[in-house]
């Protein structure tokens, strides 16, 4: 194995807003000349995103479903024990996490191996669960890391309950603002994200068939793949949207979509700081955005800066997406606020700089306090 100045550990790098993250961090450190390490649980002929050449990429073949506790539990030894063997053989002082079950799978391998362990919570642990058993473990070991890292201050908040506060370090997404001159925009209302109950289009479709901008030909553009595909699509031909409703799929680059649309969604029933958004906003899209969606609003601000509808609420969600068609003004006063303030405190140079500011507080002789 390469010997590596950083490791990151991730299940997959299939399509998702914290893959863009590692893939950005990652290229990020490659180019400027460290060695970078990239683990997955899952195999490499999975992967959607494309690392730089220069990272070392290894895949564990470690996912699946098991059956039952014993499976379970035998499932989740030989994860551990196949990503502790891969954590040992390089000489990396510093491995860091992404998502929930990875993070404490990763906190297990790297017990007594002297390694600087990094976890990266994406989500409020208040409103997403990983189960009972996962739940439970995410306090016990948690605290355990060195860092704790969350991109919002109310996932934060919510970790000071079972991770001491000197542990917990906020730090930002990355986002990079395309050029938005001269661009010419299309009657889309957009949505991203995988297709799965969190992310309420059960709500959007309904929300979008009683709208004025359905009657007025716009479309609804979803980009997303998920287990509730079917589901959704047999919704879609019940509401009578086959038309004007298109579900694309995981798409590796959505730019090109953030440049067409005249409104972006975030129906979610709950999210952290989802980098779907604020790819969105740096875009030039205003955004309606779901009051569940709690970590956002540390940033964006209902009527200024983006507008709120409360979390399920079909008949809200159609005011909204219907005022932002027929205000332009108004949909081009919070579009430009929303960016301002998202390219601020999102800037990549800021982020990068904080991920090494978290990283140096740590030496031989323990934790310092990281800043916020």
């Amino acid at each position: 194995m390469t010997n590596s100045d950083r490791i990151i550990v991730v299940s997959d790098l299939g399509g998702g807003g914290a893959q863009n993250v590692i893939k950005a961090l990652a290229n990020h450190w490659a180019e400027n000349g460290l060695n970078v390490t990239v683990i997955t649980l899952s195999l490499a002929e999975n992967d959607r995103i494309i690392l730089n050449k220069s990272i070392n990429r290894i895949a564990l073949n470690a996912t699946g479903k098991s059956s039952g506790l014993f499976g379970g539990i035998t499932g989740n030894l030989r994860r551990i024990f196949a990503l502790r063997n891969a954590i040992k053989k390089s000489k990396a002082k510093t491995v860091i996490s992404f998502i929930g079950t990875t993070n404490i799978l990763t906190i297990l391998a790297c017990m007594f191996l002297k390694k600087t362990v990094i976890i990266s919570e994406r989500n409020d642990p208040a409103k997403q669960s990983l189960g009972r058993l996962w739940d439970f473990l995410r306090k016990v070991f948690y605290k355990r890391a060195d860092v704790v890292t969350a991109n919002s201050k109310t996932a934060v908040e919510t970790m000071k309950n079972f991770v001491p506060e000197h542990k917990l370090a906020i730090v930002p997404n990355p986002v990079i603002a395309p050029d938005i001159t001269n661009i010419k925009r299309e009657k889309i209302l957009l949505a991203v994200g995988r297709l799965h109950h969190q992310k309420a289009y059960d709500v959007l479709l309904p929300a979008f068939a009683n709208s004025e901008i359905r009657k007025n030909g716009w479309k609804l553009v979803i980009l997303g793949e998920g287990s509730l595909r079917d589901e959704l699509e047999k919704q879609t031909h019940e509401l009578g949207l086959k038309e004007q409703v298109i579900f694309k799929g995981f798409v590796p680059d959505t730019f090109p979509y953030y440049l067409k649309a005249k409104t972006y969604v975030l129906p979610s029933r709950h999210e952290g700081m989802p980098n779907a958004l604020l790819e969105a906003v740096v875009s030039g899209v205003p955004a309606v955005v779901s009051d569940a969606c709690t970590g956002v609003f540390e940033i964006l601000e209902h009527k200024k800066s983006c507008l709120m509808f409360p979390s399920e609420n079909v008949e809200k969600l159609t005011e909204a997406i219907d005022r932002l068609a027929k205000d332009e003004p108004f949909a081009k006063t919070i579009s430009e606020k929303a960016k301002s303030q998202v390219q601020l405190l999102h800037d990549c140079n800021k982020v990068w700089q904080k991920w090494e500011d978290v990283i140096c507080t740590i030496d031989s002789y323990g934790l310092k306090k990281p800043s916020e």
